[in-house]
């Protein structure tokens, strides 16, 4: 079963020019440790070995915010059940990252950007700029997030996507 903690690597590799550090979700699965960044950078003496950001201006927005993508970490590990057994580290940390850390993952705009980078990527500029551009249609009309269960073709009809 995978576990999850916050750390910080401090090898000289790891230090920005600013002399802070990336707080890191330390993933540790099949006797093998990975590291996925969150983008939140403290000084050395900002961060606790419990993995909590103390002294900083922004320590009650990084604390919560870990423990969030903490929490929903350990939530889909569990919602996973047997299969995270068969999953190699490659394979976990990939879906990991493709979790969103604000948990929308049941809003229909967060899964259609994902696919609009995907087909960007891919080289289908057409059919990116379509996304995108119903994408944009839709949030005037519905505001920025928009769950699949709220999506219908009301909805539709009501954001002249139709």
């Amino acid at each position: 079963m995978p576990k999850f903690k916050a750390a910080i690597r401090e090898q000289a590799d790891h230090k920005t020019k600013d002399g802070t550090y990336d707080i890191k979700i330390r993933v540790t699965h099949n006797q093998k440790i990975r590291y996925i960044g969150t983008g939140y950078y403290v000084l050395p003496e900002q961060f606790t070995e419990a993995g909590e950001v103390v002294d900083h201006p922004n320590a009650t927005h990084y604390n919560i915010q870990i423990r969030n993508r903490l929490n929903l970490y350990d939530k889909v590990v569990v919602d996973l059940g047997m299969k995270i057994r068969t999953m190699d580290m490659k394979a976990l940390i990939a879906f990991l990252r493709s979790l969103d850390p604000l948990g929308r993952d049941d809003d229909f705009f967060f899964t259609a950007e994902k696919i609009a980078r995907h087909l960007h990527a891919g080289g289908q500029i057409s059919y990116a700029n379509i996304t995108d551009q119903t994408i944009s249609e839709m949030k005037v009309f519905s505001g920025p997030f928009l769950k699949f269960a709220d999506l219908t073709t009301i909805t539709l009809k009501g954001s002249r996507c139709t």
